[in-house]
């Protein structure tokens, strides 16, 4: 009756109020209009034990539905780092004896909002999941589409309404029909169209779980997809294995995969140096004192004189405080002082944080407070941006060339896993947020370099990195 339509419309409207959409990666820049072309790939069979994930569903009282939504859900969030979206699926709504035997469509649709905070074991989250579907199908008469009216919904003709992703499991497979002088069986076909963006229609069956995934090739390629239908089967395998395990602690990634990220994608050896970068520097001026080091407008540096130089300004950036670990904030145009100035700073035991000029001022002053920096170094006669009033550091300008008229300083001990510089990211998916390098990664990345394209003694590079 009109009560029961009203109540359970009411239920579904708090459950699903300012339910987000949920951000899957895909190959593809999303299309305006959704053309709905999609292709279908089987997925292997899920390398777990069945009677241990009977055991999973009995201990939880739980159906295998809700196991494997609640692995479903886990492999969306490990895709997106998203907590909270919402899971399409369907359900027969033949809950009435009377309507078992009648022919014709009664399937609804149900919107399942996925709660993943807080990092849980694999155990709490099915609790959760089990909590949301018994709730969610006891209110299965309401339409979808008048809910999707009723919530107010906005349309968009790339993306569907609510959520992007359905979720099927099939545990009555269809048997043949017998009829009098006919034998009526299901064929497998060919799907050529996609309604979500991701569709997972699983069978559950005595000896495995494996299934179709359906997908929009607008969005996705084929090999995606099949990698995210193995690596379902190894989030269940694990999910099975250690019920206890958080949800970040679950295997993604099948032995052979992690062997080839490991091994053999990164079997390259230790470089010959791991140790802080500026200590190469120093090496390389005794060796070659005189060799150009830095050019910029027509001024050169040698390797003696830019190693002099920096130690200079490492002296006055340790009577200021500087030492490992602490960030020293560099706001300078592309010049010699830029160069002596990153030196000098490692000399000292800090690390940078570029600050470029062109940034507006007021992000400028946020990167100069998140990153605790005490010390501003700029150039004569320019200061890009004023600190804040509560900032209680100090700005040291370099003259042009970068040369300070003060005596040096015995570089600071610097270890190979001491901070050589801090960058902060565009803050395009929220606050910046500063990305501490080391000096062994810096070395790293040095000695990749000198393998690939390849360094020689007499190249010239241009100072972008």
């Amino acid at each position: 009756g009109g009560g029961v339509l009203a109540e359970q419309l009411a239920w579904w409207r708090e459950r699903l109020a300012d339910a987000p959409d949920l951000d899957l990666p895909a190959d593809h820049r999303r299309p305006a209009a959704a053309s709905f072309r999609g292709a279908t790939r089987p997925m292997p069979p899920a390398p777990v034990a069945m009677a241990d994930f009977r055991r999973l569903c009995q201990r939880h009282s739980a159906t295998p539905f809700m196991v494997l939504l609640a692995v479903f859900e886990t492999l969306l969030y490990c895709y997106t780092g998203q907590e909270d979206f919402v899971v399409g699926t369907a359900v027969a709504n033949r809950r009435l004896r009377e309507l078992e035997d009648l022919i014709g469509l009664f399937v609804n649709t149900l919107a399942l909002r996925a709660g993943l905070a807080g990092d849980p074991s694999f155990r709490d989250l099915l609790l959760r999941v089990r909590g949301e579907t018994v709730e969610a199908f006891a209110r299965q008469d309401l339409p979808f589409e008048r809910l999707v009216a009723e919530l107010g919904i906005p349309r968009h003709s790339g993306r569907s309404p609510l959520f992007q992703t359905f979720f099927l499991l099939q545990n009555a497979p269809l048997s043949s029909l017998p009829l009098p002088g006919l034998t009526l069986s299901g064929i497998e076909r060919q799907r050529e169209t996609a309604e979500f963006d991701l569709v997972v229609s699983l069978r559950d069956t005595p000896d495995a779980v494996a299934g179709d995934w359906t997908f929009r090739t607008d969005l996705f390629e084929a090999a995606t997809v099949i990698r995210m239908a193995r690596q379902f089967g190894v989030l269940l395998a694990g999910a099975v294995a250690d019920e206890e395990s958080r949800l970040s602690e679950l295997p993604l990634l099948a032995e052979s995969e992690r062997h080839q990220l490991r091994h053999e994608w990164n079997a390259a050896p230790e470089p010959a140096w791991t140790g802080p970068v500026h200590e190469l520097l120093a090496a390389q001026a005794v060796r070659t004192p005189e060799a150009v080091a830095v050019v910029c407008r027509g001024e050169a540096l040698s390797y003696r004189e830019l190693d002099r130089r920096a130690g200079r300004l490492a002296g006055r950036l340790r009577a200021l405080g500087v030492g490992p670990e602490a960030p020293v904030a560099l706001s300078m145009d592309r010049s010699l002082e830029m160069i002596v100035g990153l030196l000098g700073i490692w000399k000292a035991g800090g690390a940078y944080l570029p600050l470029d000029p062109a940034y507006p001022p007021e992000r400028l002053g946020f990167m100069l407070e998140s990153s605790g920096a005490r010390v501003l170094l700029v150039q004569e006669g320019r200061v890009p941006f004023e600190p804040q009033e509560n900032w209680a550091g100090e700005v040291l300008a370099l003259p042009p060339g970068g040369d300070l008229p003060s005596a040096p300083a015995e570089p600071r001990a610097t270890g190979p896993d001491h901070l050589a510089y801090i960058l902060y990211t565009s803050g395009s998916t929220g606050r910046p947020k500063g990305v501490p390098v080391t000096h062994r990664a810096l070395a790293n990345f040095l000695a990749s370099m000198r393998k690939q394209p390849g360094l020689a003694p007499e190249d010239v590079l241009v100072a972008v990195t």
